[in-house]
């Protein structure tokens, strides 16, 4: 046991979770439980969207499976799209929960990256952040007090500003606050 004095001289390091704690999902979610995301995901009038923004052009691999495979890599905790793809190859049951009916049927990476040009397009963007912010406010009904407690880290923000006009402007009209000058201050208990 620790006298009075020893436990002053102790430090205490507070360590509370990240905002998303990766490390407390599955490390390999089963079939059911991505099939389970997958279908509760509002990604309809995402979908729709780029099915409309293809148009009549080449259905070689359909805005649905590339949209799988993008939502596979965050899934399955992989580095790269091409380890999404190999692994599809490889999984028969994780293609069919994207609608890949066969190995030959997997997009080639260029394909992926295509499609992810496309995505970060408009009104693509405004679709994912509406479907992120449906995600959200189904999340908020079901936790009441979400984010009611929340405080972050910004170690790792960089939040310098940019002197680029027109990227000023774009971020600002996508709601994106603009950075000010600012600095840390530590101050004791006497001010």
């Amino acid at each position: 046991m620790q006298s009075p004095k020893e436990r002053r001289l102790c430090m205490r390091i507070a360590i509370t979770k990240p905002l998303f704690a990766w490390d407390s999902l599955e490390d390999s979610p089963s079939l059911s439980t991505i099939q389970q995301l997958l279908a509760t995901l509002p990604d309809g009038r995402l979908l729709q969207g780029l099915r409309d923004y293809r148009g009549r052009g080449r259905d070689d691999y359909p805005v649905s499976v590339l949209w799988g495979v993008v939502l596979l890599r965050i899934l399955l905790r992989h580095v790269s799209f091409e380890a999404v793809l190999a692994e599809l190859r490889r999984n028969a049951g994780l293609r069919e929960l994207i609608g890949i009916t066969s190995e030959q049927k997997v997009p080639k990476a260029w394909n992926v990256s295509r499609f992810l040009e496309v995505l970060g397009q408009e009104p693509h963007c405004t679709h994912l952040q509406k479907m992120f912010e449906e995600m959200v406010r189904h999340l908020g009904q079901v936790v009441p007090d979400l984010g009611r407690n929340t405080a972050g880290d910004s170690t790792a923000l960089h939040a310098r500003g940019t002197q680029d006009a027109q990227t000023v402007a774009a971020e600002t009209a996508a709601g994106l606050p603009q950075p000010t000058a600012g600095r840390k201050e530590y101050t004791d208990a006497e001010g």
